[in-house]
Formats: structure tokens, C-alpha cells, sequence
């Protein structure tokens, strides 16, 4: 029997996918409803759109210890890109020798590290 393509999805996924998401994202429209509202009404702690945005917040921030917060994020900018940078290099060298190398050794080293691939991750851990 032949399944139609569609652009819908089944009602469960539908509704799963509604579920999740107000499960993970009500905790971030919590933090940035709260974090434009002044200093009262951010202690009452309640979902009520404030009176007034107050995006003069982010500005106090930024500005903080001497804009401590911008430096933070470029330094993680400045390590991640050079983390990733260097572990493609390395990943592609080691990759070019592992595709060029003969022998036994080599092929040992290609059967464990793709052997990862084939097993679940879910298999390896312990049940109960």
C-alpha cells in the first residue's frame, strides 16, 4: 500500500511537537519578558507583558564593568572558531591517512573508529 506525501503532519506529531515546545521555550519567554521590565515589576515574577519595555536594561548590562560582558563574548567567539578550526585540520590529515595507509594497522584503527558508527548509542548503556 502506498503512503500519500504530504506537507502535513499526523495530529500526534503535530501535537508533540506543540507540547515540546512549550515545555523548552517557556522558560526563554519567561527570561526576556522579565528581563525588559523595570525592578518591581520583574519581582513580582508573573508573565504579564510589562507596562513599559525597558530595553535600557540590556543597555545597563553591555555597559557593566566596562563592558566586561562583550569581551566574555568575543572570547568565546575568538576560542570556539579556533577550536573548530584546528580540529578540522587535524581531523582532515588524520582522515587523508587513514584513506591513503595501507596495511593492518590502519585498517584496525578505520574498524574502531567507524565501528562507533554502526553501534546505537543506546545499546551501550546499562539498563535499570
Amino acid at each position: 500500500m502506498k503512503q500519500k506525501k504530504g506537507f502535513l503532519l499526523p495530529a500526534a506529531d503535530l501535537v508533540s511537537m506543540v507540547f515540546a515546545l512549550l515545555i523548552f521555550g517557556t522558560p526563554f519567554y519567561f527570561m526576556l519578558l522579565n528581563s525588559l521590565k523595570n525592578r518591581r515589576e520583574a519581582g513580582l515574577m508573573d508573565l504579564k507583558i510589562p507596562e513599559v519595555f525597558l530595553f535600557l536594561n540590556y543597555g545597563q548590562v553591555i555597559e557593566a564593568n566596562n563592558y566586561m560582558i562583550l569581551r566574555g563574548f568575543l572570547n568565546s567567539v575568538l576560542i570556539t572558531t579556533g577550536s573548530i578550526l584546528l580540529l578540522l585540520v587535524v581531523c582532515s590529515l588524520g582522515g587523508y591517512i587513514l584513506q591513503r595507509a595501507g596495511g593492518k594497522l590502519m585498517n584496525g584503527i578505520s574498524f574502531f573508529l567507524l565501528k562507533d558508527e554502526r553501534v546505537p548509542r543506546g545499546s551501550l548503556l546499562p539498563h535499570g
